[in-house]
């Protein structure tokens, strides 16, 4: 069985503190659209380009 600490762990050694940020930040807009998509999931993005300026981002809004 895997342990929580070693799932950070590895989250950690994979992904930039950078990767992370925006993680955070798609997932607080997919919250934006709870209640309002199902049966559809909630989608949450951030498009950001090579040099790290966020270009986009967004959330499903709506069931449709």
């Amino acid at each position: 069985m895997v342990e929580p600490a070693d799932v950070q762990r590895d989250v950690e050694h994979r992904f930039s503190g950078a990767d992370l940020h925006y993680m955070e930040r798609a997932l607080f807009h997919a919250a934006r659209g709870s209640g309002r998509t199902s049966p559809n999931p909630l989608v949450g993005a951030v498009v950001v380009s090579a040099d790290g300026v966020v270009v986009g981002q967004g959330f499903h809004e709506r069931a449709g």
